[in-house]
């Protein structure tokens, strides 16, 4: 019995194994299959592969195709670039040689007067000026800008060159004269001013122009002379400058007339004369004065003005200057000049 047991389960554990064998055997084929399905999708991608190879062959070939006709196409386009940028680099060259040239040449016209130059200029405006008959047609030493007159009158007394410096602020010198002595005459000093009513003051500067502002500043200056000055001008040009109505011009004037001190005075006849000449370039007179201190030699500051002035209003105008009579051709450029005389 164990014997047909035996057998029996030998039978079935062969029967078994057979089965197992067959499973193992479809399973073979399965995986074969699988591989067999693999290397077919490995065929099919290397063909997309191939296919690939060979379309992007055929772009490299049509990149070096193209590659050889923009090659062509640049070569000449390069010798073309480069044969007019050698022309336009000539002519810009060229161009800029030209334009250096003019600068160098705008830039020796321009170059300010040297120390000798000045002093020919400043001997020619003197010997003009002492050639003068009291004016023209009249007798007797050449007109004196009106505050000069008046420091010379009232022998540098700093008020009287304050003051009539303010009325001369744009008026004629002749206004400028008979303004002055009348308020001088009221009011010798700060003090005496301070007490006068500021509409009496300003009849008194009456027609000077801006008469009554005038008024106002100079009772407002004669208050601080004598509250921060004990009643004296102050020869610092940080001082006047912080006073009512004083600017720059009053400044300068003050410190020259009343003091002696080097300054120069920029009013509307230097500042135009400096720059038609071409001494220098600029737009307002306090810039011209900046240049002038520093290319004018300090021995011709002080006297300047008054032969500018002078000069300025008989013949180097602001309209139709009279170039034909001018003492200091040799140093004028006639800079904005169109018509003259």
């Amino acid at each position: 019995m164990r014997g047909r047991a035996g057998g029996a389960g030998a039978t079935k554990a062969a029967g078994g194994g057979g089965a197992a064998r067959e499973a193992a055997a479809a399973k073979a084929a399965s995986g074969g299959a699988e591989c067999e399905a693999a290397a077919a999708k490995a065929a099919g991608s290397g063909a997309a592969r191939e296919a690939a190879a060979a379309k992007a062959a055929g772009s490299g070939a049509a990149r070096e195709a193209g590659s050889a006709k923009a090659a062509r196409s640049g070569g000449a386009g390069a010798t073309k670039a480069a044969s007019g940028g050698g022309a336009a680099a000539n002519k810009a060259g060229s161009a800029k040689a030209a334009g250096s040239g003019a600068a160098r040449e705008t830039a020796a016209a321009k170059a300010p007067p040297s120390a000798a130059q000045w002093g020919s200029v400043c001997a020619a405006l003197q010997k003009w000026r002492e050639g003068l008959q009291g004016g023209e047609g009249g007798a007797g030493r050449p007109p004196e800008p009106s505050v000069t007159t008046i420091a010379e009158r009232y022998q540098g007394d700093p008020w009287a060159v304050l003051a009539s410096t303010i009325l001369s602020l744009r008026t004629k010198d002749e206004v400028t004269l008979e303004a002055s002595k009348r308020l001088l005459e009221k009011a010798p000093g700060p003090r005496e001013l301070a007490e006068i009513p500021e509409s009496q003051v300003a009849a008194l500067a009456y027609p000077a122009g801006f008469y009554r502002n005038k008024a106002a500043s100079l009772k407002k200056i004669a208050g601080i002379l004598l509250e921060r000055h004990g009643g004296k001008v102050p020869a610092d040009m940080g001082e006047l400058l912080a006073l009512p109505g004083v600017g720059r011009k009053t400044a300068n004037l003050v410190l020259i007339e009343a003091f002696g001190l080097p300054a120069i005075c920029v009013d509307i006849h230097v500042h135009r004369i400096s720059n038609r000449c071409g001494w220098l370039s600029s737009k307002t007179p306090d810039e011209t004065e900046a240049i002038l201190r520093e290319i004018l030699p300090k021995k011709y500051w002080k006297g300047l003005n008054a032969l500018l002035v002078l000069y300025g209003q008989r013949l180097c105008r602001p309209v139709s200057p009279r170039c034909s009579l001018c003492v200091i051709a040799a140093q004028c450029m006639r800079a904005g000049v169109e018509r003259s005389r």
